[in-house]
């Protein structure tokens, strides 16, 4: 948008940048809280089930 626009309607815009910004943002955090505690979730099942051992999270090597 190009133009000459009074303050006041600057600021409001701003506003409701910021404030759809808040949203977008709170949104994304909702879905990554989620998302971590459904990982959580299959990584307790796993080790309660004895599917996940030590060697696990040993570096992998490269064959060559």
């Amino acid at each position: 948008m190009e133009g000459t626009f009074p303050a006041a309607r600057v600021r409001e815009l701003d506003r409701e940048l910021a404030a759809g910004r808040a949203l977008v943002r709170a949104s994304y955090d909702r879905v990554v809280r989620r998302h971590m505690y459904q990982e959580l979730q299959s990584l307790r099942n796993a080790l309660a089930r004895d599917l996940i051992g030590a060697d696990d999270f040993r570096p992998r090597t490269t064959a060559k």
